[in-house]
Protein backbone atom coordinates (compact mmCIF):
# COMPACT_ATOMS: atom_id res chain seq x y z
CA UNK A 1 0.00 0.00 0.00
CA UNK A 2 2.79 2.49 0.60
CA UNK A 3 4.26 1.45 -1.83
CA UNK A 4 1.49 2.24 -4.33
CA UNK A 5 1.30 5.51 -2.85
CA UNK A 6 5.17 6.73 -3.06
CA UNK A 7 4.85 5.28 -6.97
CA UNK A 8 1.71 7.29 -7.17
CA UNK A 9 2.67 10.53 -5.90
CA UNK A 10 5.72 9.90 -7.48
CA UNK A 11 3.56 10.25 -11.23
CA UNK A 12 1.62 12.84 -10.38
CA UNK A 13 5.47 15.03 -9.18
CA UNK A 14 6.69 14.19 -12.57
CA UNK A 15 3.49 15.22 -14.35
CA UNK A 16 3.62 18.63 -12.97
CA UNK A 17 7.14 19.38 -13.54
CA UNK A 18 6.37 17.73 -17.01
CA UNK A 19 2.83 20.03 -17.60
CA UNK A 20 5.01 23.43 -15.86
CA UNK A 21 7.95 22.77 -18.59
CA UNK A 22 5.57 22.67 -21.36
CA UNK A 23 4.08 25.87 -20.22
CA UNK A 24 6.86 27.82 -19.45
CA UNK A 25 9.13 26.46 -22.16
CA UNK A 26 7.03 25.42 -25.19
CA UNK A 27 3.53 26.00 -25.84
CA UNK A 28 2.65 29.05 -23.95
CA UNK A 29 4.15 31.84 -25.03
CA UNK A 30 5.55 34.34 -22.36
CA UNK A 31 3.29 37.49 -21.13
CA UNK A 32 5.93 40.09 -22.55
CA UNK A 33 4.77 38.99 -25.84
CA UNK A 34 1.51 40.77 -25.31
CA UNK A 35 1.89 42.72 -22.47
CA UNK A 36 5.89 43.82 -22.53
CA UNK A 37 4.37 46.21 -19.45
CA UNK A 38 3.80 42.77 -17.10
CA UNK A 39 8.06 42.61 -17.29
CA UNK A 40 9.25 45.73 -17.91
CA UNK A 41 7.08 48.55 -16.88
CA UNK A 42 6.68 51.37 -18.75
CA UNK A 43 7.26 54.00 -16.06
CA UNK A 44 11.19 52.83 -16.43
CA UNK A 45 11.34 51.33 -19.98
CA UNK A 46 10.57 51.64 -23.61
CA UNK A 47 9.80 48.39 -25.24
CA UNK A 48 9.25 46.72 -28.57
CA UNK A 49 8.75 42.92 -29.78
CA UNK A 50 9.93 41.54 -33.00
CA UNK A 51 8.63 38.32 -34.78
CA UNK A 52 10.61 36.32 -37.14
CA UNK A 53 11.69 32.71 -38.53
CA UNK A 54 15.18 33.33 -37.57
CA UNK A 55 16.55 34.59 -33.95
CA UNK A 56 18.78 37.50 -35.47
CA UNK A 57 16.28 38.63 -37.30
CA UNK A 58 13.80 38.93 -34.66
CA UNK A 59 15.75 40.80 -32.55
CA UNK A 60 16.52 43.58 -35.31
CA UNK A 61 13.07 44.00 -36.09
CA UNK A 62 12.30 44.68 -32.23
CA UNK A 63 15.64 47.15 -32.19
CA UNK A 64 13.61 48.42 -35.56
CA UNK A 65 9.68 48.68 -33.52
CA UNK A 66 11.46 50.33 -30.48
CA UNK A 67 13.17 53.09 -32.46
CA UNK A 68 9.71 53.41 -34.23
CA UNK A 69 8.36 53.80 -30.72
CA UNK A 70 10.49 56.65 -30.38
CA UNK A 71 10.33 58.53 -32.12
CA UNK A 72 6.49 57.77 -34.09
CA UNK A 73 5.30 61.18 -32.10
CA UNK A 74 8.14 63.10 -32.75
CA UNK A 75 7.70 62.39 -36.47
CA UNK A 76 4.27 63.21 -36.05
CA UNK A 77 4.64 66.42 -34.68
CA UNK A 78 6.89 67.39 -37.65
CA UNK A 79 4.74 69.14 -39.64
CA UNK A 80 3.73 70.96 -36.86
CA UNK A 81 7.35 71.89 -35.40
CA UNK A 82 8.01 72.85 -38.98
CA UNK A 83 5.21 75.00 -39.20
CA UNK A 84 5.68 76.51 -36.25
CA UNK A 85 9.41 77.54 -37.06
CA UNK A 86 8.71 78.31 -40.55
CA UNK A 87 5.64 81.13 -39.89
CA UNK A 88 7.64 83.70 -41.14
CA UNK A 89 10.45 82.01 -42.94
CA UNK A 90 12.78 83.27 -45.58
CA UNK A 91 13.08 82.13 -49.01
CA UNK A 92 14.39 78.50 -48.92
CA UNK A 93 14.57 77.99 -44.95
CA UNK A 94 11.63 75.63 -44.50
CA UNK A 95 13.39 73.15 -47.09
CA UNK A 96 16.19 73.40 -44.75
CA UNK A 97 14.04 73.31 -41.03
CA UNK A 98 12.42 69.80 -42.64
CA UNK A 99 15.36 68.25 -43.79
CA UNK A 100 17.39 69.29 -40.22
CA UNK A 101 14.17 68.19 -38.16
CA UNK A 102 14.27 64.75 -39.97
CA UNK A 103 18.11 64.18 -39.76
CA UNK A 104 18.22 65.11 -36.48
CA UNK A 105 15.13 62.59 -35.72
CA UNK A 106 17.52 59.96 -36.51
CA UNK A 107 20.29 61.17 -35.26
CA UNK A 108 18.96 61.50 -31.94
CA UNK A 109 17.27 57.89 -31.75
CA UNK A 110 20.04 56.08 -33.25
CA UNK A 111 22.14 57.76 -30.15
CA UNK A 112 19.59 56.80 -27.57
CA UNK A 113 19.12 53.24 -29.09
CA UNK A 114 22.73 52.57 -28.37
CA UNK A 115 21.57 51.83 -24.94
CA UNK A 116 18.81 49.30 -26.25
CA UNK A 117 19.25 45.94 -25.23
CA UNK A 118 17.12 42.00 -26.80
CA UNK A 119 16.14 41.15 -23.01
CA UNK A 120 14.07 38.19 -24.00
CA UNK A 121 13.93 35.59 -26.52
CA UNK A 122 11.04 32.54 -27.64
CA UNK A 123 10.25 30.17 -30.16
CA UNK A 124 7.12 29.07 -30.52
CA UNK A 125 6.50 25.39 -31.07
CA UNK A 126 5.87 26.39 -34.85
CA UNK A 127 9.48 27.32 -34.99
CA UNK A 128 8.47 31.55 -34.86
CA UNK A 129 11.07 33.67 -33.10
CA UNK A 130 9.91 36.36 -30.77
CA UNK A 131 12.34 38.87 -29.32
CA UNK A 132 11.83 41.78 -26.80
CA UNK A 133 13.75 44.91 -26.98
CA UNK A 134 14.25 47.36 -23.85
CA UNK A 135 15.42 50.52 -23.39
CA UNK A 136 16.11 52.08 -20.05
CA UNK A 137 14.09 55.58 -19.94
CA UNK A 138 16.39 57.32 -17.53
CA UNK A 139 19.51 56.45 -19.16
CA UNK A 140 18.19 58.05 -22.52
CA UNK A 141 17.05 60.76 -20.42
CA UNK A 142 20.55 61.46 -19.15
CA UNK A 143 21.80 61.37 -22.62
CA UNK A 144 19.28 63.88 -23.98
CA UNK A 145 19.55 66.39 -21.12
CA UNK A 146 23.56 66.71 -22.05
CA UNK A 147 22.17 67.32 -25.51
CA UNK A 148 19.75 70.06 -24.83
CA UNK A 149 22.72 71.40 -22.34
CA UNK A 150 24.94 71.54 -24.87
CA UNK A 151 23.13 73.03 -28.05
CA UNK A 152 21.46 75.69 -25.55
CA UNK A 153 25.30 76.81 -24.68
CA UNK A 154 26.51 76.41 -28.36
CA UNK A 155 23.86 78.74 -29.09
CA UNK A 156 24.25 81.28 -26.88
CA UNK A 157 28.11 81.49 -27.96
CA UNK A 158 27.06 81.53 -31.47
CA UNK A 159 24.43 84.73 -30.95
CA UNK A 160 27.22 86.37 -28.90
CA UNK A 161 29.72 86.07 -31.64
CA UNK A 162 27.64 86.91 -34.22
CA UNK A 163 26.47 90.24 -31.81
CA UNK A 164 29.37 91.06 -30.76
CA UNK A 165 33.05 89.54 -32.84
CA UNK A 166 31.80 88.40 -36.05
CA UNK A 167 34.62 90.40 -38.18
CA UNK A 168 31.49 90.86 -41.36
CA UNK A 169 27.97 90.45 -42.30
CA UNK A 170 28.84 87.28 -43.67
CA UNK A 171 30.51 85.67 -40.30
CA UNK A 172 27.52 86.89 -38.59
CA UNK A 173 24.83 85.28 -40.46
CA UNK A 174 26.55 82.52 -40.74
CA UNK A 175 26.77 82.21 -36.65
CA UNK A 176 23.23 82.99 -36.51
CA UNK A 177 22.23 80.01 -39.07
CA UNK A 178 24.38 77.65 -36.92
CA UNK A 179 22.67 78.84 -34.02
CA UNK A 180 19.31 78.05 -35.39
CA UNK A 181 20.56 74.77 -36.62
CA UNK A 182 21.32 74.06 -33.08
CA UNK A 183 18.12 74.77 -31.63
CA UNK A 184 16.10 72.68 -33.76
CA UNK A 185 18.34 70.10 -32.71
CA UNK A 186 17.42 70.94 -29.47
CA UNK A 187 13.70 70.87 -30.78
CA UNK A 188 14.01 67.57 -31.40
CA UNK A 189 15.80 66.54 -28.49
CA UNK A 190 13.44 68.11 -26.24
CA UNK A 191 10.79 66.03 -27.27
CA UNK A 192 12.05 62.73 -26.84
CA UNK A 193 12.90 63.86 -23.48
CA UNK A 194 9.55 64.31 -22.93
CA UNK A 195 8.57 60.63 -24.45
CA UNK A 196 11.08 58.89 -21.56
CA UNK A 197 10.75 61.72 -18.77
CA UNK A 198 7.47 62.97 -19.28
CA UNK A 199 8.99 66.75 -18.88
CA UNK A 200 11.32 68.69 -21.02
CA UNK A 201 13.57 71.29 -20.11
CA UNK A 202 12.15 75.31 -20.90
CA UNK A 203 13.65 76.58 -23.51
CA UNK A 204 15.13 80.24 -23.59
CA UNK A 205 15.66 81.30 -27.12
CA UNK A 206 13.63 79.31 -29.79
CA UNK A 207 14.51 78.63 -33.63
CA UNK A 208 12.17 80.77 -34.30
CA UNK A 209 13.31 83.42 -32.47
CA UNK A 210 16.65 83.13 -33.81
CA UNK A 211 14.96 83.40 -37.59
CA UNK A 212 13.72 86.45 -36.42
CA UNK A 213 17.02 87.64 -35.69
CA UNK A 214 18.22 86.73 -38.89
CA UNK A 215 15.60 88.18 -41.12
CA UNK A 216 16.17 91.77 -38.77
CA UNK A 217 20.37 91.28 -39.49
CA UNK A 218 19.27 91.41 -43.20
CA UNK A 219 16.64 93.96 -43.11
CA UNK A 220 19.43 95.97 -41.54
CA UNK A 221 21.51 96.03 -44.60
CA UNK A 222 21.95 98.25 -47.50
CA UNK A 223 23.23 95.96 -50.61
CA UNK A 224 24.21 97.02 -53.85
CA UNK A 225 24.21 95.10 -57.23
CA UNK A 226 26.55 94.65 -60.22
CA UNK A 227 25.83 92.34 -62.49
CA UNK A 228 26.49 91.83 -66.75
CA UNK A 229 23.31 93.36 -67.53
CA UNK A 230 20.38 95.01 -66.47
CA UNK A 231 17.90 92.00 -66.63
CA UNK A 232 20.36 90.31 -64.79
CA UNK A 233 20.98 93.19 -62.20
CA UNK A 234 17.05 93.51 -62.02
CA UNK A 235 16.95 89.84 -60.76
CA UNK A 236 19.54 90.17 -58.76
CA UNK A 237 17.64 93.34 -56.85
CA UNK A 238 14.10 90.90 -57.59
CA UNK A 239 15.77 88.03 -55.25
CA UNK A 240 16.90 90.66 -52.72
CA UNK A 241 13.81 91.93 -52.07
CA UNK A 242 12.06 88.68 -51.85
CA UNK A 243 14.73 87.93 -48.29
CA UNK A 244 13.84 91.79 -46.98
CA UNK A 245 17.33 92.55 -47.65
CA UNK A 246 16.97 96.50 -48.86
CA UNK A 247 18.93 97.34 -52.16
CA UNK A 248 20.89 100.54 -52.38
CA UNK A 249 21.87 102.48 -55.31
CA UNK A 250 25.83 103.25 -53.50
CA UNK A 251 26.88 100.98 -50.42
CA UNK A 252 30.06 99.65 -49.09
CA UNK A 253 28.36 96.32 -49.30
CA UNK A 254 27.98 95.21 -53.33
CA UNK A 255 26.37 92.07 -54.72
CA UNK A 256 28.65 90.86 -57.66
CA UNK A 257 26.87 88.37 -60.60
CA UNK A 258 28.59 86.49 -63.28
CA UNK A 259 26.92 84.05 -65.70
CA UNK A 260 29.82 81.72 -67.47
CA UNK A 261 28.48 79.24 -69.86
CA UNK A 262 29.52 76.86 -73.08
CA UNK A 263 28.08 76.79 -76.14
CA UNK A 264 25.26 74.51 -76.84
CA UNK A 265 25.36 70.62 -78.00
CA UNK A 266 22.78 68.63 -79.33
CA UNK A 267 21.74 65.81 -78.27
CA UNK A 268 19.16 63.03 -78.59
CA UNK A 269 17.06 65.27 -79.76
CA UNK A 270 17.34 68.13 -77.24
CA UNK A 271 19.74 71.36 -77.12
CA UNK A 272 22.14 71.58 -73.85
CA UNK A 273 23.52 74.35 -72.02
CA UNK A 274 25.84 74.01 -69.52
CA UNK A 275 28.02 76.39 -67.37
CA UNK A 276 27.96 78.31 -64.02
CA UNK A 277 26.45 81.28 -61.82
CA UNK A 278 28.78 82.82 -59.50
CA UNK A 279 27.82 85.22 -56.71
CA UNK A 280 30.23 86.94 -54.78
CA UNK A 281 29.78 89.94 -51.78
CA UNK A 282 31.97 92.49 -51.43
CA UNK A 283 32.68 94.93 -48.62
CA UNK A 284 34.65 97.37 -50.28
CA UNK A 285 37.16 95.93 -52.13
CA UNK A 286 37.14 92.44 -49.75
CA UNK A 287 35.55 89.53 -51.24
CA UNK A 288 33.91 88.21 -48.08
CA UNK A 289 31.87 85.05 -49.95
CA UNK A 290 32.18 83.84 -52.77
CA UNK A 291 30.41 80.97 -54.28
CA UNK A 292 29.45 78.99 -57.59
CA UNK A 293 26.75 77.03 -58.91
CA UNK A 294 26.73 74.59 -61.76
CA UNK A 295 24.02 74.95 -64.80
CA UNK A 296 22.58 72.90 -66.97
CA UNK A 297 19.29 73.21 -69.22
CA UNK A 298 17.74 71.91 -72.08
CA UNK A 299 15.03 72.29 -74.48
CA UNK A 300 13.70 71.05 -77.67
CA UNK A 301 14.47 74.26 -79.65
CA UNK A 302 17.54 76.14 -79.20
CA UNK A 303 15.91 79.58 -78.85
CA UNK A 304 13.90 78.66 -75.55
CA UNK A 305 17.20 78.28 -73.66
CA UNK A 306 18.40 81.60 -72.65
CA UNK A 307 14.63 81.82 -71.21
CA UNK A 308 14.73 78.91 -69.13
CA UNK A 309 18.02 79.62 -67.99
CA UNK A 310 16.88 82.93 -66.63
CA UNK A 311 13.39 81.22 -65.23
CA UNK A 312 16.03 78.82 -63.32
CA UNK A 313 18.10 81.50 -61.90
CA UNK A 314 15.07 83.56 -60.87
CA UNK A 315 13.88 80.77 -59.22
CA UNK A 316 16.50 79.61 -57.16
CA UNK A 317 18.71 82.80 -56.53
CA UNK A 318 17.15 83.70 -52.99
CA UNK A 319 18.13 80.10 -51.79
CA UNK A 320 21.77 80.68 -53.83
CA UNK A 321 21.65 83.96 -51.63
CA UNK A 322 20.46 82.64 -48.19
CA UNK A 323 23.65 79.97 -49.05
CA UNK A 324 26.20 83.16 -49.97
CA UNK A 325 25.09 85.35 -47.30
CA UNK A 326 24.85 82.71 -44.20
CA UNK A 327 27.35 79.79 -44.57
CA UNK A 328 31.43 79.42 -44.18
CA UNK A 329 32.60 81.71 -46.88
CA UNK A 330 34.52 79.95 -50.35
CA UNK A 331 36.40 81.00 -52.57
CA UNK A 332 36.48 80.73 -56.66
CA UNK A 333 37.82 77.68 -57.60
Amino acid sequence: MKHQLKLTLHILFCSFLLAACSSNDQTTPPSWINSPDSAYSSTQYLTAVGQSTQRDRASNVALANLAKIFTVEIEADTSDLTSAISTSSLAGMQTTTTQELSRNIVTNTELELQGAIVKETWQSPTGEYYALAVLVKQKAARHLTQTIRNADKNTQALISFSSNKAPNVVLALTALRQARSEQIKREVANKQLVQVANQGIVNKTSSKEIETLIKHSLAELKVATKAESERSNNVLQSALGQLGIPHAEQSNLTLKAKLDTIDPTFTNQWYWLRGSYDLSIMDGDTVISSKRWPIKISAKEEQLLDTRLQDQISVKLPDYLIELLSTQPTQHY
